[in-house]
């Protein structure tokens, strides 16, 4: 049998699908460990400690370290792109609203009052949507979170 391949055009709106769901787990996965207040991702929980530091919202300090990391990742590029900071930025933009309001909601619901067992398993299950959508959103390779393509730079460039 033949495989049928799609054209670029056609794939864009399976791809943007693929992204967007991307984005919503990545936000759900992250704002379920932030208001489990058990362990989180290393770049949201350092959002996290300096929005209670500096009584700031979660979503604006989610958004301001995204932007510096794109910042730090044009300087280490040595080049300006449009395309990757335009995505970085839609990206930040999308994933800090969405986070800071889905964590605000599950702890408006009463999530961190939950029994210990099961407040450890779902932020394993945090943890493992935040995998997940990384993943997904890596292979679809459009727009990166800044700190991903961080990781990406530092690879390419350095290792």
């Amino acid at each position: 049998m033949e495989k049928k391949s799609l054209s670029k055009t056609s794939e864009l709106p399976l791809m943007l699908g693929y992204f967007v769901f991307s984005i919503f787990l990545n936000s759900l996965g992250n704002a379920l460990t932030v208001s489990l207040n058990l362990g989180s991702a290393l770049w949201t929980a350092a959002a996290v400690n300096v929005a209670h530091a500096a009584a700031l919202q979660l979503s604006w300090i989610l958004f301001v370290e995204g932007f510096l990391v794109i910042l730090l990742n044009l300087f280490l590029v040595g080049h300006l792109s449009v395309r990757r900071v335009v995505g970085n930025l839609i990206f930040m933009v999308s994933f800090s609203y969405l986070v800071g309001g889905l964590s605000g909601e599950l702890v408006t619901l009463g999530i961190g009052n939950l029994a210990l067992p099961l407040r450890i398993v779902l932020d394993c299950v945090g943890i493992v949507l935040i995998a997940t959508a990384i993943s997904i959103y890596q292979r679809v390779n459009l727009i990166m979170h800044p700190c991903d393509d961080l990781m990406q730079i530092l690879r390419f460039k350095f290792f």
